[in-house]
């Protein structure tokens, strides 16, 4: 089931590719949504009629997957009724470069897998389980925002794509808006998270070792501190076709990290050998995420160097004076509840929105923001007179 869950996908990946053609993303968003609700409440019913069976999980997973296909047949009539399968379309050539980008895409998944994907089995091999179940619950809070982030970063990609295909020079001031809006909406979570994080611990886990926990998430966080404003720069290696030397550079680093860590563990130099799987990854990710990332998707693109430090520079700014902001208010109320973590939660965001705005954006910027506000608003005004 499973399997065929996956070729079923790899062919639905291909009429989907329809919502990004026609920068629809966020139907191609609300389709995901609703497959992973469909499977979860197809997971509820089945396992409440039949005795439990790990099957069930590859039914539910098998039917998502076949809701998703169904949608997105339609997207590929409805958005791209002249895109055809002919003999006449078929060119070797094309094949042939697809062929070579997949090849270095593959090798650069390798690369990330081997950088933060085996952290929780190497905590199970080298230290023991219970490392690994703590790493695990840290691993969730850093996955989420990243999820975020990819989920932010998809909304910008078809218009960089399209500004670059079409040789429009605005691909650059494009490309440094995707970062500050995607820097100022994950940094209000990721600063809740590393102000308040260690009262969230306590209050949903009491009974663990929250000081380790809290550690742990901060640690793997930082990533996400560097990693929400670069994100965007990766859509270059990918509208360019030049991903041979990030792939390289990726690989390297995966082998490197799995090294040093190991070596770490073994060497026995830490208080506690899961900062080791914890951070080395981490770091080794910021120096190239400051380094070679912005750098080279400048000379991708013919551009300086620097381009792209401006943006880079105001995310972090935000984020330390947003962590501050957070931690300043979290002292003035004693958080003993999950109402009063909400309520600190929900006024220090109204003020971190406040700063953030003032930090990353420009007039001009800000008033294209306000511009497609109030475009979506009409159309949804529009849409509502039509139903």
């Amino acid at each position: 089931l499973i399997f065929f869950n996956f070729y079923l996908g790899l062919i639905s990946s291909t009429f989907c590719i329809s919502t990004y053609a026609a920068d629809k993303i966020e139907l191609y968003t609300l389709r995901n949504m609703e497959s992973s609700i469909l499977k979860i409440i197809i997971m509820f019913i089945l396992f409440y009629i039949f005795d439990a069976s790990v099957i069930i999980i590859g039914i539910a997973t098998l039917c998502a997957t076949l809701y998703q296909f169904a949608f997105y047949y339609h997207y590929k009539n409805k958005f791209l009724p002249f895109v055809k399968i002919k003999k006449k379309y078929f060119e070797l050539k094309k094949v042939f470069e697809i062929f070579l980008a997949g090849i270095w895409n593959t090798l650069t998944r390798i690369g990330q897998i081997l950088s933060d994907g085996l952290d929780l089995l190497i905590a199970n091999l080298f230290i023991n389980p219970i490392a690994m179940g703590q790493l695990s619950i840290a691993k969730v809070i850093s996955s989420s925002v990243s999820l975020l982030t990819v989920s932010l970063v998809n909304v910008f990609q078809p218009s960089i794509t399209r500004f670059y295909a079409t040789n429009d020079s605005k691909v650059t001031d494009e490309i440094k808006f995707a970062m500050k809006v995607v820097s100022f909406l994950s940094n209000i979570l990721l600063s809740g998270i590393l102000a308040l994080g260690v009262y969230f611990y306590k209050m949903w886990l009491p009974e663990e070792n929250t000081k380790l926990l809290y550690t742990l998430t901060v640690i793997t966080l930082f990533s996400n501190v560097i990693g929400t404003s670069v994100n965007p720069l990766f859509s270059v290696f990918t509208i360019t076709n030049k991903l041979k030397i990030n792939s390289i550079i990726t690989l390297v680093t995966g082998f490197l990290n799995v090294l040093i860590v190991y070596v770490l563990i073994k060497a026995d130099v830490l208080t506690n050998p899961i900062y080791a799987v914890a951070s080395v990854s981490v770091i080794t990710g910021a120096i190239i995420n400051l380094t070679f990332v912005p750098m080279y998707s400048a000379h991708c693109l013919g551009k300086a160097k620097t381009t792209f430090y401006e943006p880079i520079l105001k995310s972090l700014i935000s984020i330390v004076l947003l962590v501050g902001i957070f931690w300043g208010i979290s002292k003035l109320i004693v958080i003993n509840s999950w109402l009063k973590l909400l309520i600190v939660g929900a006024i220090s965001s109204i003020i971190g929105i406040g700063v953030s705005i003032f930090i990353m954006f420009n007039k001009s910027e800000i008033n294209k923001i306000l511009l497609k506000l109030n475009g979506h608003l009409r159309k949804v005004k529009l849409n509502g007179k039509n139903i």
